[in-house]
């Protein structure tokens, strides 16, 4: 019989088998919000580098790394790797395709973790040779596809009544977009998929505790526990509204909650990926391999994008879409070269994965000197991506918002700059810049803050503060134009409609002011603030003569 473990009991069933989450996930419902209270989403960024970045490496040390692996995949490894690039070039100019590649990621997310925990799970019961019939497997197999329907399922849920298109929802370019399901289509499917899930999952279990020992399937079993803890049980009770204080189930809270999945998906990839490369090259020890993983995740990530920024490609800043682009193309990369590399009936996967063979020295070693010189190559852009990534979380979480939280501009301004000097511009910390600058009495140091934010994004938001200080300047040509423009984008807001209207009557523009307010009383009929306006509209008029 092969051996039983990858790395041993204890690191197997921790990071393989996801217990090490099951702890994560006691911790985050015990800390509830104190925990997101001192760490936020951007503090969290240093989970990603240390996991996510060398869990994409990873993938492309398998694939691009030695001779005949680049030849066994040059269709995936070269020419949909062409395509990607292609398309995200396209996606530059035309906002509809990105957002389509955006939610292409998102819906397919949940299958690829789903995927590779069933996978992990059936290694196990191979590994121990547990007797597994057709229909078991398929089963089995089905529990984990309808667990991760479940999650498309609820992510696509329409968007709520009654939402505003005001300034303040003003998004990225680029964004998930919803198919919409109605709510009772979104109840109806989550309920059928659930009672789906059970019957599988339940039938399946049965079958193999007739067939073989407990502590034989005791590995598989914890991977089902962790599929369930990553989408079915979450799912369920964000959906039906149950247990919202409890943080791992918040919606409130999901996307922090998705940052520690993902990190475990990470980590069980590394685990699996570190035992593989062991038995079949020259591994380089656990430590070093993960390095070399980091560097080649971190080129990947965040070398590209600061050249994009520094050439000014496209119209969207890195923090204003551009990185949720990024990692839709990379995760789809990701996706369809883990689909084609980690197949358990492949040959070297099955014999090393499941056999316990050892395959080195079975692949064409590329020549020594051209092997370092590219490995040089790459770990020096991998130190400059590690670096990147570094300073962006430092700068965001140190240097901005804890800055923030106690009033030091001077360290604020100091994080705005740098983050600008390494491509990732932040258009609402320059907004925060110019209120703290007129909370002071600085005008000019907030309109310069604001020009700075237009310069990253053209945000209403910065537009209208910029027509405010001017128009307490008495400046109402100038302000006329800011407030236009922000008009232009987002013609909701009625402030921006009443302010707009008023800079019109002080510049002398009584027709377009007219025009202004007639479309306003149509958004929002009857409401008493435009219907003062107009009849100072009229005033003015008449004082005109």
């Amino acid at each position: 019989m092969a051996n039983r473990w990858l790395h041993g009991p204890v690191w197997d069933v921790l990071l393989g088998c996801g217990v090490l989450y099951f702890v994560f996930f006691i911790a985050l419902g015990l800390s509830g919000p104190a925990l997101t209270g001192k760490i936020s989403l951007a503090g969290l960024a240093i989970v990603a580098i240390m996991t996510g970045a060398p869990h994409y490496g990873a993938t492309l040390l398998r694939v691009y790394d030695q001779r005949e692996s680049r030849r066994r995949y040059a269709v995936l490894a070269v020419w949909f790797t062409v395509a990607l690039v292609f398309l995200f070039g396209a996606s530059l100019y035309w906002h509809s395709l990105g957002i389509f590649l955006v939610s292409l990621y998102f819906n397919w997310n949940p299958w690829h973790y789903s995927g590779q925990n069933y996978g992990l799970a059936m290694m196990f019961l191979r590994r121990r040779e547990v007797p597994i019939n057709r229909p078991t497997q398929n089963l089995f197999y089905a529990s984990f596809i309808l667990s991760a329907l479940l999650a498309v399922v609820a992510m696509n849920g329409a968007r709520p009544e009654g939402s505003t298109t005001g300034a303040k929802v003003i998004g990225p370019f680029y964004y998930f977009e919803p198919m919409g399901l109605p709510s009772v289509w979104s109840t109806g499917l989550l309920t059928v998929g659930l009672a789906l899930y059970g019957i599988c999952l339940s039938v399946a279990i049965g079958s193999l505790l007739r067939r073989s020992r407990f502590i034989d399937i005791l590995p598989a079993l914890l991977l089902a526990g962790t599929q369930a803890l990553w989408f079915v049980i979450p799912i369920v009770m964000r959906h039906w509204e149950v247990g919202q204080s409890f943080l791992p189930f918040s919606a409130e809270h999901g996307e922090y909650v998705f940052l520690f999945i993902a990190a475990g998906h990470s980590i069980q990839y590394l685990w699996v990926t570190s035992y593989f490369a062991r038995k079949t090259d020259r591994y380089p020890g656990n430590f070093r391999y993960w390095l070399r993983c980091v560097l080649a995740g971190s080129a990947l990530w965040n070398v590209p994008p600061i050249f994009l920024a520094a050439l000014a490609v496209g119209v969207a800043a890195y923090t204003e879409g551009l990185a949720l682009l990024v990692a839709a193309v990379i995760n789809l990369h990701h996706f369809v070269l883990d689909g084609a590399i980690w197949k358990l009936r492949d040959g070297p996967v099955a014999r090393v994965l499941l056999r316990n063979r050892q395959e080195v020295g079975t692949q064409p070693v590329d020549s020594r000197t051209n092997r370092h010189l590219v490995r040089l190559c790459i770990s020096l852009i991998g130190c400059v991506g590690v670096s990147i990534a570094l300073l962006s979380w430092w700068e965001n979480e140190f240097g901005f918002v804890r800055a923030s939280q106690r009033g030091d501009e001077v360290r604020m301004q100091l994080a705005a700059e740098r983050l600008e000097m390494i491509g990732r511009p932040r258009g609402q910390y320059h907004r925060h810049l110019a209120q703290v600058a007129l909370a002071r009495g600085d005008q000019s140091e907030a309109l310069e803050q604001l020009d700075k934010s237009l310069e990253v994004r053209r945000h209403p938001k910065s537009h209208f503060a910029k027509g405010h200080i001017l128009r307490s300047q008495g400046n109402w040509e100038e302000a006329t134009v800011a407030y236009e423009t922000a008009y232009e984008i987002d013609p909701q807001p009625v402030k921006l409609i009443y302010r707009l209207s008023e800079a019109l009557i002080h510049a002398g523009h009584f027709d377009r002011a007219s025009e202004v307010l007639s479309e306003g009383l149509q958004r929002h009929p009857g409401n008493p603030v435009l219907l003062q306006e107009k009849a100072a509209l009229s005033r003015a008029r008449a004082e005109a003569g």
